[in-house]
């Protein structure tokens, strides 16, 4: 399998899931500022009124708003060509109703194993799979420019609200009942897939 020599390597990201900064800089509250954590036995709720005491995990999210140079640097560390992201509708329009934007409006499991590092072998191996999957694609005549992929750092599960739901290369250190430091580290699939890029998806080991 070969892709092309500028081929897009990268990732994805959602501002509902990982900006954080629910109220600052002029934002307007969204859907997602008032809707609590949960998971699969509990799901999350929609509370127009915010309750006290609850937590809303895509207020803080993972706090990209303020870290975004600091995760960008470690996409950069692994070889992204690429970074789709997003930027909250309220951050831009806070009430749906200006006539101008907002100037300030323009951020699976894993569990560290004992020698403090996630091993997130899975990961890889679906990856792996669907890289390989690319490749036969390019080989059967599909233009394919670029991959980006989804959640390239933990971040807030859309459906669930959980943090939990580790999905990055980048483990974010923040938790379902609001704690952590939200500090960066880099997990086992960060090296593979800076491999990846390096070798323009040859290396898949």
């Amino acid at each position: 399998m070969t892709f092309s020599k500028g081929f897009l390597w990268g990732g994805a990201t959602a501002a509902n899931q990982c900006e954080g900064a629910w109220d600052e800089d002029g934002k307007g509250v969204s859907i997602s500022d008032i809707s609590t954590g949960g998971s699969f036995k509990h799901p999350k709720r929609i509370t127009p009124v915010p309750e006290e005491g609850t937590f809303y995990p895509s207020r803080i999210a993972i706090d990209h708003y303020h870290r975004y140079k600091e995760d960008i640097a470690l996409f950069a560390e692994m070889g992204f060509r690429t970074y789709r992201f997003s930027i909250n509708w309220t951050r831009i329009f806070p009430t749906g109703l200006e006539d101008e934007p907002n100037e300030n409006g323009m951020g699976a499991y894993d569990k560290k194993g004992e020698d403090g590092i996630v091993h997130d072998t899975y990961r890889i191996d679906y990856l792996r799979e669907h890289i390989r999957e690319m490749g036969q694609a390019i080989e059967e005549g599909v233009d394919l420019i670029g991959y980006t992929t989804w959640g390239c750092i933990d971040l807030v599960s859309a459906s669930t609200g959980e943090y939990a739901k580790r999905y990055g290369f980048i483990f974010v250190n923040a938790f379902d009942d609001g704690t952590g430091d939200f500090s960066r580290e880099r997990k086992e699939a960060f090296y593979w897939y800076k491999k990846v890029i390096a070798s323009n998806g040859e290396d898949l080991d």
